[in-house]
């Protein structure tokens, strides 16, 4: 963003007018009356001055409030304003005794003033806020002055001024000084009081320091003319000096106005020599000077101004960056990933506690390859590395020929493993690298992934280096290609049977066997059955470790009696006990299975030449949960297979042989109670049979 539009969203607002249009209408009138009452009753005959010729200031400060960028005012309201004011001076001189032609020439002569002073002011949108805002609107308001005080002095807007050939020019520049002092002290020190100061300074000033305002005032209006020093005459500037250092804008206005006004009444200091050979009289320089305190005052308050202003948003853009970096911070810190920042030489200069946990040894204030010796890798995994991800260069690999050195596996993976190592320490610019580690703990070991990557960081580079815990992805990895190998696996047997069978079947009809043929299709019929059971159970395996669950009210009986159904007209079918009174919380399809697959495998591992018998009932868990319990009198667990049967594509090894299945039955049951948050587990029991307990959500016990 350009400079200059940093600036201007940066300044203060604009000042505005505080009178509404009908009361400023009322103080317009009312100051213009006086001005042309008190002008004229204050006209010395002997100078031909006027001792308060204020009119042109109470123009100038009438306009400004009629021009105030207030969308309810327009250039009617600026035109009536003239016309009051004008008129109004008019009366007020006319009280005063004035000769009307004399008011009407004054009244027009100040109203150009004024309006000139405006008009430079305004010049090319420089000047914005009535009431200045910085140095730049202090300085430019000054010289619109001073340029509106010339044109007074040339076009004789104030006594004793105005081009002739008989003109006083002594008595000209102090009556043009007299009246650039009243319209500067008017614009400087009244026009603040009747805007808004949206940007007000906080005052510095205390007990003391108002107490010494008064006689610092009079002390420096005194000493000059008692001790008729004219050296002494600089103590006019000191009171408007310090009221712009200890007070807000309008103390210093109002403290100001009030000192000027009684400095107009005091008594000139004589100069021995006035300046240009006589032509600026002493009083000329006094009033020229306090227009000087005035301004300066201004300027100081515009300075303390800005200064305030920029502190504020030094402050502000602080808290902002304290902020922004406390939610830097908190991102990296709450991040699962492990973080460290380094410099180029190694050296720590940011972690997170994901990377602390990660450490075993804990981060030193240096890392180097001595350091992730706590990390361990694989000799396969080195060979299989991808190095393009490197480049040869950046990883040295490029000279290493692992079939031509002479040295053993062990000291092969250490090589390999300090050159990655560094390499992934040292990056080079504007390249990633990734290597995976392994990670050996108390209890077990964890897989990371390491990704380093160099920052540009100003004249410095850092490198960033971010672990990433990827166990439990190549668990998932390697389970969904062991289960990918073992579905292709279990469909070829079927798939390949009933290709044979059909091929079978079309010989034997070709034959004229239709015996023959019925029997084989018969066979292919039953691989067909046989695929598509097993497509059923990957498929169902599959929905309940992903798919998404419908949690509906579920009456644990209705299901069971639904499944005991299947079984009831067959010959020596299994005898259930059933006492199962909750409701549940769960998807309706996958409890179903849960509870066939279960029931099923007390069934199907019941002892040779015994009718099955299966107990299920439903007893409370913890509040909020139902303990299902499937007891059955078949064969029982062998000593370990007590967590390893919900294992997937596991069965016991002593029914491998004799019961056939793919072993998803009880991985599906594990990955269906899982999904529901509940737990599962399996034990012997007292008939010598095995009893699973699985916990679900329940509502409430059925009739209750």
């Amino acid at each position: 963003m350009p400079q200059r539009a940093i600036q201007r969203q940066t300044r203060a607002p604009i000042a505005r007018s505080l009178l509404p249009t009908r009361w400023m209408f009322v103080s317009h009138i009312a100051w213009a009356l006086a001005a042309g009452f008190v002008g004229f009753l204050t006209l010395s005959d002997r100078s031909s001055l006027s001792l308060l010729w204020i009119v042109h200031g109470v123009m100038f400060i009438d306009l400004a409030m009629a021009m105030d960028d207030d969308p309810r005012r327009n250039r009617t309201t600026v035109i009536a304003t003239s016309v009051a004011t004008f008129t109004a001076f008019v009366v007020g001189g006319l009280l005063a005794g004035a000769a009307l032609p004399e008011l009407l020439w004054y009244g027009a002569t100040n109203l150009l003033v004024a309006w000139t002073a405006i008009a430079f002011y305004r010049f090319r949108g420089i000047g914005q806020s009535w009431v200045p805002r910085d140095a730049q609107e202090t300085l430019w308001q000054t010289l619109s002055l001073f340029a509106a005080a010339f044109v007074g002095l040339v076009v004789g807007a104030f006594p004793g001024t105005g081009l002739h050939p008989g003109m006083d020019w002594q008595e000209a520049i102090w009556a043009s000084a007299r009246g650039y002092a009243i319209i500067t002290i008017a614009v400087n020190c009244v026009t603040p009081l009747y805007f808004s100061n949206a940007d007000r300074l906080p005052s510095r000033q205390n007990a003391l320091k108002a107490a010494t305002a008064l006689p610092l005032a009079a002390a420096c209006l005194i000493l000059p003319p008692l001790l008729e020093e004219p050296l002494l005459s600089w103590l006019y500037v000191i009171p408007a000096l310090w009221s712009s250092l200890v007070m807000t804008r309008r103390s210093t206005a109002v403290y100001t106005l009030i000192y000027s006004v009684a400095g107009t009444f005091a008594p000139y200091v004589a100069l021995p020599l006035p300046p240009l050979g006589g032509l600026v009289l002493a009083q000329a320089m006094v009033d020229g000077t306090f227009a000087f305190a005035t301004h300066l005052a201004m300027l100081i308050i515009a300075l303390r101004n800005e200064n305030n202003r920029l502190q504020r948003e030094v402050e502000d853009m602080a808290d902002a960056d304290r902020a922004q970096s406390e939610l830097l911070t908190s991102v990296i810190q709450s991040m699962t990933d492990g973080m460290i920042l380094t410099d180029r030489s190694g050296r720590v200069s940011m972690t997170n506690r994901a990377a602390e946990s990660l450490a075993v040894e804990g981060i030193p204030d240096q890392l180097d390859v001595e350091w992730a010796t706590a990390f361990e890798m694989d000799h396969d995994d080195a060979r299989a590395m991808d190095t393009t991800q490197f480049g040869p260069h950046a990883v040295g690999l490029h000279s290493l020929d692992l079939q031509a050195v002479d040295l053993q596996a062990q000291d092969v993976a250490r090589v390999i493993r300090e050159v990655l190592l560094k390499a992934l320490l040292q990056p080079e610019p504007d390249r990633v690298r990734q290597v995976e580690l392994l990670l050996p703990l108390e209890t077990d070991t964890k897989r990371l992934a390491i990704f380093s990557k160099d920052l540009p960081a100003g004249p410095e580079r850092l490198t960033l280096i971010m672990f990433k815990d990827v166990t439990q992805a190549r668990l998932r990895q390697q389970e969904l290609e062991s289960f990918a190998g073992t579905v292709a696996h279990d469909l070829k047997g079927p798939l390949t049977a009933l290709t044979g069978w059909m091929e079978t079947a079309s010989d034997e009809i070709a034959d004229d066997d239709p015996v023959a043929g019925r029997m084989a299709l018969s066979r292919a019929h039953d691989a067909v059955t046989r695929m598509q059971n097993l497509i059923d159970d990957y498929l169902a395996y599959a929905v309940s470790r992903g798919g998404v669950l419908e949690l509906v009210d579920v009456a644990l009986v209705d299901v069971v009696r639904e499944i005991t159904t299947l079984y009831a007209h067959a010959e020596d079918g299994p005898t259930f006990e059933l006492d199962v009174p909750h409701v549940l919380r769960a998807d309706a399809s996958l409890t179903r299975q849960l509870m066939a697959n279960i029931i099923g495998n007390g069934i199907k591992y019941s002892r040779q030449g015994e009718r099955p018998f299966i107990r299920v009932r439903s007893v409370d868990d913890q509040p909020g949960w139902a303990e299902v319990q499937v007891a059955d009198r078949g064969r029982g667990l062998q000593p370990g297979d007590e967590e390893r049967v919900f294992g997937r594509l596991n069965r016991s090894e002593k029914d491998a042989a004799s019961v056939h299945g793919i072993g998803l039955g009880l991985a599906l049951c594990h990955a269906i109670v899982t999904r529901h948050g509940g737990t599962i587990h399996a034990e012997n029991n007292e008939w010598g049979g095995a009893t699973f307990r699985f916990t679900l959500p329940a509502v409430e016990l059925a009739g209750r």
